[in-house]
């Protein structure tokens, strides 16, 4: 267990009086989303907003404890990757309000548990409720004013109303979903898929390659979110078309540059999402690989060190 005072708060954004007539949120994790959260909502005059990391480096601003901040938070923001999710939500949990509502924006899946994070959120908080918070969301994108739209998706009262009035009239426009299972799973599967985009990107593929392989990673998607209880159009939204189509081709994600980094040495050290959890949704799937090309094609390649410039090519050749 890592100690409280690891984790440091800051108030984000102006110097404006903190009253308990706001909304208080807390960002968990003060990375690349977590920063474009407390963007995003800077200008919100009626939110008081505390961030916190493990990393003091990340602070910038006045720190506070952990307990203290979130506390008083009436919704959090998950914004640590998978792996890292466990820990923070159970540090932070004894000192969570009861009607604090938990919005997780990692898009992978854990491990050991093979859960994605809705699954985690329900088992660590079952009383509290959640949402989880997909879609093309570039953290660059927002700290350059650039706007972008979301999918916020929770079954329970309450939730959608609050979380979307606290965007309201932002960069971050949000859509809604009661496909919790289909959005969780549709982020996860961006994101494994996008590590594909950035081989092909490595490969020198052309755009009509590149358009043949979207095309059949929506089509695996939408299999594998039906398979394990999602909603199979969900792939093809915000979730899972939009994100994968702004990850796959971004210049900023991690996904992309760790599968052309691949390609171009042979070997990659960049973890994100999308390699941290093929591994884990290779155990899940119970499936004949045969079912799904592509991603055998993936874990060929990522987990069993094939030659992407042959198995990429051989994929196509089969379609």
């Amino acid at each position: 267990m890592l100690p409280a005072r690891r984790y440091l708060l800051t108030v984000a954004g102006s110097r404006r009086n903190i009253s308990y007539f706001m909304t208080h949120i807390a960002i968990i994790g003060a990375g690349a989303i977590g920063q474009a959260l407390a963007h995003i909502l800077k200008p919100k005059e009626q939110v008081a907003i505390f961030m916190y990391d493990k990393d003091p480096a990340k602070i910038t601003r006045s720190a506070l404890l952990l307990p203290e901040a979130v506390a008083s938070a009436d919704v959090v923001f998950l914004c640590v990757p998978s792996w890292a999710m466990r820990e923070a939500v159970f540090e932070m949990k004894l000192h969570l309000k009861r009607d604090a509502i938990l919005v997780s924006l990692a898009k992978g899946i854990e491990g050991v548990s093979k859960k994605t994070m809705d699954a985690l959120l329900k088992e660590l908080c079952p009383t509290h409720k959640m949402a989880i918070l997909g879609g093309p969301m570039l953290a660059a994108e927002f700290m350059a004013d650039l706007p972008g739209v979301g999918c916020l998706a929770t079954e329970q009262s309450g939730v959608e109303k609050l979380v979307k009035e606290l965007f309201a009239d932002t960069l971050l426009s949000l859509k809604s979903s009661t496909d919790v299972r289909g959005v969780a799973l549709s982020g996860v599967l961006k994101n494994i898929y996008a590590l594909g985009l950035g081989i092909a990107q490595g490969l020198s593929w052309g755009n009509n390659q590149k358009g043949w392989y979207v095309t059949n990673a929506l089509s695996e998607m939408a299999d594998i979110v039906e398979l394990f209880g999602g909603k199979r159009e969900t792939a093809y939204g915000l979730s899972g078309v939009g994100d994968l189509v702004a990850t796959g081709f971004s210049p900023y994600s991690r996904n992309n540059h760790f599968g052309e980094k691949l390609v171009m040495t042979g070997v990659c050290n960049i973890k994100s999402e999308g390699n941290a959890s093929l591994p884990a949704l290779s155990r899940l799937l119970k499936k004949p690989r045969a079912v799904f090309p592509l991603l055998e094609t993936l874990e060929d390649v990522i987990l069993r060190g094939a030659n992407a410039k042959e198995r990429f090519p051989q994929c196509m050749a089969r379609a």
